[in-house]
Parts: structure tokens; C-alpha cells; sequence
């Protein structure tokens, strides 16, 4: 089997299968790699999340009906905090591995074979950084966003009718910005335009390949979250009847190390979604702008193998 080409037009079910086989050609550095920059962090998320359930959660529960959080109110924020940035790190860290990998993927002539971490390591750290600012200015948007849809509501409820639909229609062009901003050279603002503009062409194969990976990753971090969740049902009832079994040190242990497994398995259920965005957008930038065309231009004489490794098939995505 050949090296997959990025740049390339494909059907909406050519994307799906190239997303499955690149991981599994490439499921062995892609875990291990997550292994050693996620399962750490994954550690600290449990050790996190199991303090903040401590107060919003088991106890929680049975005490907030009767007297509320007034005691507990810097812990919730402080813990609210926490979680908050692990987790952002946690979602910055994640797709910058990934994409990290797919870029190496694409550059190396035998794709991820022999990868070591001096090879991911400068490749990782620019889109982490990269990453950073982009998630923040997205979150800027969707709260400026937010906001408007806030005094709309004030206004009159009606707005909702139009303004939530409109939001969620608004917001899935912005699937590309991650890709287009990673992968390319140009500054945010331009990156954001582009990505947009883009999107918005391919609004109905984003929506698609979204909730279909979303769906696939869900079953799978519902599967992984399931004992934790499980766990977390126990202390509560354990906790309204005042047992001390639920807040033993052995059961604490056991809630931190489902926590973990919970966390990891999110990262590890979630791997499709942006490798199947990659390969969508990557579909878009050869369909609308001819992308590959510069680079045979650049690469003249790689042209034939190119050319000779691309199947003809339809190219609308749906």
C-alpha cells in the first residue's frame, strides 16, 4: 500500500476511508506518541476532575438542595478554573500532536516509519503555539457571539427561533480554521478569512464528516467514561445515606484511576475527528485552489508518480 496524498480530491466516502487508513497505518507512533505527552496530563485532568466532583458531584448531590454552595464557593471556583485550563491545554496539546503528525505524514517520504521526538518536537511546539492564540480568538468570537444572541433574547425570546440555528450554521465553517491556520503560512486574520470563505463551500461535508466522527467518538468516550460515570453514581448514592464507604481513601483511588482511563480514552476516541477534517479540508484547498497544481509546478519532475497514483473518481462530496 502506497503513501496516502493529502492534497487530493475524494467522495464524501473516500474521506472516511482514508481517515481509517491512516490510522491504521499509523496507529502505533500516533498512541505512542499520545501516550507520552497525553497520558501525563490525563493523570493531573483526573486528579482535578476528582476534587471538583467532591464538591459539584457525590456530595453535592444531596447538599445543594438544602443549603447551596455558600461554603464551598472559592473551592467551586478555584476547582471551575483548574479544570478549565487542564482542559484547554489537554484539547491544545491534543490537536497539536495530531496535526503535528499528519503534517510529518505528509512532509517525510516514509510517512511516520522511524519517527522519533526530536523529529515531532519543533513541528509540535509551532502548532501549540499556533493553536494557543487560535483557540483563544475563537473563544473571543463565540463569546462576542454569545453575547449578541444574549441581548436578541432580552429583546424578545423569539429570536431564538432564528439566532440558535443561525449560530450553529455560522460556526461550522470554522471547522477549517484549525487545518488552514496550522498547515499554512498566512497570518491569523488572513488564515480566518480563507478558512472561512472555504468552509463555507464545503458547509455540507463539514456538517456531515462532524457529526459523523462525533457520533463514532462519542460511542467510543461514552464506553471509556463509563466506569467513572458508574463510580461516580455509587458515591453519590453512598454519599446520601452517609456511608463512609463512599468517601474512603480505596474508593477515592479507584474514582481517580477510572478518571484517568476516562480522560485518555476521551483523547484516544476523539483521534478521528481531526484527521478526518484534515483530509476533508485538504480535499477543499485541491478543489477550489488548485493547490496541487503549484506544487507540480514546484516538483515537476514527481509529476507522472503523482498523476499515476491518483484514481479518477467523482469529486463532489455530496
Amino acid at each position: 500500500m502506497g503513501k496516502i496524498h493529502f492534497y487530493q480530491q475524494r467522495t464524501f466516502s473516500e474521506i472516511i476511508n482514508v481517515t481509517f487508513e491512516f490510522i491504521r497505518e499509523n496507529w502505533r507512533p500516533v498512541l505512542k506518541y499520545m501516550v507520552y505527552i497525553l497520558l501525563p496530563l490525563s493523570l493531573v485532568q483526573a486528579l482535578v476532575m476528582n476534587e471538583f466532583y467532591k464538591i459539584t458531584g457525590f456530595s453535592g448531590i444531596t447538599d445543594a438542595a438544602s443549603y447551596g454552595y455558600n461554603n464551598q464557593n472559592i473551592s467551586l471556583i478555584f476547582y471551575f478554573l483548574a479544570v478549565s485550563f487542564v482542559n484547554f491545554i489537554g484539547l491544545v496539546l491534543f490537536y497539536s500532536l495530531i496535526f503535528s503528525l499528519i503534517e510529518l505524514y505528509n512532509s517525510r517520504n516514509v510517512g511516520l516509519f522511524g519517527i522519533v521526538w526530536s523529529d515531532i518536537r519543533p513541528v509540535m511546539w509551532k502548532f501549540f503555539g499556533k493553536s494557543v492564540v487560535l483557540s483563544l480568538t475563537l473563544f473571543f468570537i463565540i463569546i462576542v457571539a454569545a453575547l449578541v444572541v444574549g441581548l436578541l433574547v432580552v429583546a424578545t425570546p423569539y429570536t431564538l427561533i432564528l439566532t440558535i440555528p443561525a449560530f450553529i450554521a455560522a460556526f461550522v465553517p470554522l471547522t477549517f480554521a484549525y487545518p488552514d491556520y496550522l498547515y499554512g503560512k498566512e497570518a491569523l486574520p488572513q488564515s480566518l478569512s480563507h478558512s472561512y470563505t472555504l468552509g463555507w463551500r464545503c458547509w455540507i461535508s463539514i456538517f456531515g464528516i462532524s457529526l459523523l466522527t462525533g457520533l463514532i467518538s462519542g460511542v467510543l468516550q461514552s464506553i471509556t467514561s463509563m466506569p467513572q460515570q458508574l463510580t461516580l453514581l455509587f458515591r453519590a448514592i453512598m454519599a446520601s445515606s452517609n456511608d463512609a464507604e463512599a468517601m474512603s481513601p480505596m474508593m477515592s483511588f479507584i474514582f481517580y484511576i477510572f478518571g484517568v482511563i476516562s480522560s485518555f480514552g476521551g483523547y484516544i476516541a476523539s483521534v478521528v475527528i481531526p484527521i478526518a477534517v484534515s483530509y476533508l479540508y485538504a480535499h477543499a484547498k485541491e478543489k477550489y485552489d488548485g493547490l496541487s497544481m503549484y506544487s507540480d509546478i514546484e516538483n515537476f519532475e514527481r509529476l507522472g508518480e503523482r498523476e499515476q497514483n491518483r484514481e479518477q473518481q467523482p469529486y463532489d462530496l455530496i
